[in-house]
C-alpha cells in the first residue's frame, strides 16, 4: 500500500561561526555535538512522528567536514525516513557541500543529541575563514512509502 507523506522541509539556515580551532582526526572520530549547532525537525503531515536533526560543519586538513546526529519519535518511518534523509543536504553560503545525511549518528532521544556522538563526513569544499552561513534542506518534499 502506498502512503503519501509530506515532509515539512522548509528553508532553514543557521548562522554558525567556523572560527574555532580545526578538528584533529581523533576529534572527528569522537565528535560530540556542540550546543552551538544547527537544528532541524522533519515531520509528516497528519502524523505525530518526527525526526530531530543536529548538524555542524568543521574544518579538518584543509576541507570542511559535515557532522551530525538525529533522533526519531513516534512510529518508525522506514522507507520514507531513508528517502527523506538521503535527499537532504548541507549548504555553506547557499552552496550545497554534501548530500545524503544517512551517515549521521542515531540516538534514542532528542535530549541525547547535544553532547551526544556525531558522525562526520568529508566534503570536497576547501576550508576558508569563519562566519559562514550553514543551511540544511531537501530536494524533495513528498515521499511515497
Amino acid at each position: 500500500m502506498s502512503m503519501n507523506l509530506r515532509a515539512a522541509l522548509g528553508a532553514v539556515l543557521a548562522l554558525l561561526a567556523l572560527t574555532g580551532p580545526a578538528a584533529h582526526a581523533a576529534d572527528l572520530k569522537t565528535m560530540k555535538m556542540p550546543s552551538r549547532s544547527g537544528q532541524y525537525t522533519v515531520s509528516w503531515r497528519g502524523m505525530a512522528d518526527k525526526i530531530y536533526i543536529r548538524y555542524t560543519v568543521v574544518r579538518h586538513e584543509g576541507l570542511y567536514h559535515v557532522c551530525g546526529n538525529y533522533a526519531m519519535t513516534g512510529h518508525s518511518q522506514g522507507t520514507s525516513f531513508r528517502k527523506g534523509i538521503r535527499s537532504m543536504y548541507i549548504t555553506l553560503d547557499d552552496k550545497e557541500i554534501l548530500r545524503n545525511l544517512i551517515f549521521f549518528t542515531r540516538h534514542a532521544s532528542r535530549d541525547a543529541l547535544v553532547g551526544g556522538k556525531a558522525a562526520c563526513r568529508k566534503t570536497k569544499t576547501k576550508a576558508t575563514g569563519g562566519g559562514h552561513q550553514i543551511g540544511i534542506g531537501s530536494g524533495k518534499t513528498i515521499f511515497n512509502d
